[in-house]
């Protein structure tokens, strides 16, 4: 189930057939809708929210990327 989760956000649904066989065995073609349609909509719900800037937490990215020290130097980490 996690991985199938995975497949649906992480690799934008391309989910490959070896994983879907394995899913099925545990759960009913019914079950597997119903999972991907709340998936997919957590998911929907997610990426509005974050591209309209409605989250809770609204600040910038908190990853940055820090430039590699010219020759060798020391990194400014602030």
């Amino acid at each position: 189930m996690l991985a199938w989760t995975d497949a649906l956000v992480l690799q934008g649904g391309r989910a490959s057939d070896a994983l879907f066989e394995a899913v099925h065995e545990h759960f009913s073609d019914e079950d597997i809708l119903e999972l991907t349609y709340h998936v997919m909509s957590y998911n929907l719900h997610a990426v509005m929210c974050k591209a309209l800037r409605l989250e809770f937490d609204d600040v910038d990215e908190r990853i940055r990327e820090v430039p590699i020290p010219a020759e060798g130097g020391v990194a400014d980490w602030r």
